[in-house]
């Protein structure tokens, strides 16, 4: 796991991502779920984080940071925001792109989840998908470069 974000609902979200593509279960049956943001073009973010679980756990949270709501406006960020590691794609549309593609190659393809701060960005958020080869095996690398969530929301409105 790598993140330089590290906030309760961040550090919660990306240890869920990364445990559920950890390499050792079989997660076959998650593609139907990314294909909806693969074949749809977007749209769809916030719904697939929801089918397969990957919200953040609100219990452990502070009521005042609404880990959920959040997460949630920041999936509607990558379903409405061009990425330009990707011309012509959605960020959502990438990562569904790269997770249906791992998985059809290998259920139990070890996926790794990062988010990276980018203050200068002078877009919203951009994904970059890599697979490393590594003695065990490939490891897809999806990392989202995003300006922090406060800097989002002034920017959106």
């Amino acid at each position: 796991m790598g993140m330089l974000f590290n906030t309760p609902a961040t550090i919660d979200i990306i240890t869920k991502l990364n445990a559920r593509y950890d390499g050792k279960t079989a997660r076959g049956g998650d593609i139907v779920h990314h294909q909806k943001i693969a074949t749809h073009g977007g749209g769809k973010a916030r719904d697939v984080a929801a089918a397969l679980a990957l919200t953040p756990d609100d219990a452990k949270q502070s009521i005042a940071t609404k880990p959920t709501t959040n997460w949630n406006q920041w999936l509607d960020f990558l379903d409405l925001h061009d990425n330009a590691k990707d011309v012509g794609k959605k960020c959502s549309e990438t990562v569904g792109n790269a997770i249906v593609s791992a998985l059809t190659i290998d259920n139990k393809y070890v996926i790794e989840f990062y988010a990276v701060p980018d203050c200068n960005s002078t877009g919203f958020i951009s994904v970059d998908c890599t697979t490393v080869n590594i003695p065990s095996g490939p490891v897809l690398c999806i990392t989202a470069y995003t300006m922090t969530f406060d800097r989002h929301k002034n920017q959106a409105h």
